[in-house]
This record gives C-alpha cells, structure tokens and sequence, in this order.
C-alpha cells in the first residue's frame, strides 16, 4: 500500500471520486458531519497546506483518502484530520488506520502540536474506535458544527510519539 498526496491529474480524478463516494455513503447513513464544505475540498485538492492523501495497493487501485489541513484554535496551530474514507471493499484492511497515521505523520512533519478531529460515533462507531486506538482523547468543541451527537478529539504531538 502507499499512501500520497494527489499530485496528478489522475489522482485529482480518483481523488474527486473518493470523495463524491464518501458523501453519497455519507447521507446514506443519515450522517451530515462531513458534508459541510465538500465541494470546497473538492477544488482545493492540490493544495500543500491541506493535502489530500490517497492509499492505493499494489496494483496502484485507489483504497482510500483522508484529508487535513493547518488550523488555528486559540493559540494553537493544529491539523485538522477529516474526510477519512475507504471504500466498502476495502475496509478491515489496514486503509483506514494507514491513512490516520498518515495524516499524524503530516501534522509532525509540519511541527504542528496536534490533530483535532470531530466524529459522530453513535454512526461511525469504527472510526470512533480508530481513532481511540491511536491515542486520540475528547477535547473541547473546536468548530461551530451543529450537528448533534458530534464528539470532538485531540492527540497531542508535543508529548506522544
């Protein structure tokens, strides 16, 4: 599996229909979290301060993507993870949680001090637990989404590894 940012025109197609699957999966589910801003990320996705990363297998098929970018909360400079997606046929592979370190991976490059993210687990219950696993904690709400049940969580990368 390998995992970068869309960086050609085929990326961008791939890239595009990843997330065009992700929010038809999405408002199947009854799930609005994510929907908020889609079609700006969809023209932003070459942008190397909020990259798309894509995970693709070794017959260079798409599996997944995530997105994150540098915000600002308060006084910190943090990446927001989001749009973590893997296609049906994919899940239970490993994708999901590659990406995730993927997009940690970033954010440490970027010497920023954490990823933040928002989840509706009640839903997405395996992305809750993911994200758990990788050492995320419950933070403070840090955006003005109003869609109810939302939980928001923090790893902090000025004391984990």
């Amino acid at each position: 599996m390998t995992i970068s940012p869309v960086a050609t025109p085929e990326d961008r197609i791939t890239a595009e229909a990843l997330l065009r699957a992700y929010g038809e999966h999405l408002q199947a589910e009854g799930i609005d979290i994510c929907l908020t801003g889609l079609e700006g990320d969809i023209s932003n996705l070459t942008n190397p301060e909020a990259p798309l990363l894509l995970a693709k297998n070794d017959q260079n098929e798409a599996l997944g993507c995530v997105s994150v970018k540098r915000r600002t909360i308060g006084s910190d400079v943090v990446a927001e993870m989001k749009r973590l997606y893997v296609l049906p046929d994919h899940r239970a592979s490993g994708a999901g949680r590659a990406l995730a370190e993927a997009a940690i991976a970033w954010a440490r490059e970027q010497r920023l001090t954490a990823v933040v993210l928002d989840t509706e687990p009640k839903k997405m219950p395996a992305a809750g637990h993911l994200y758990r696993s990788l050492g995320f904690q419950p933070t403070e709400r840090f955006n003005t989404n109003a869609v109810p049940d939302v939980e928001f969580y923090r790893l902090d990368l000025t004391t984990s590894p």
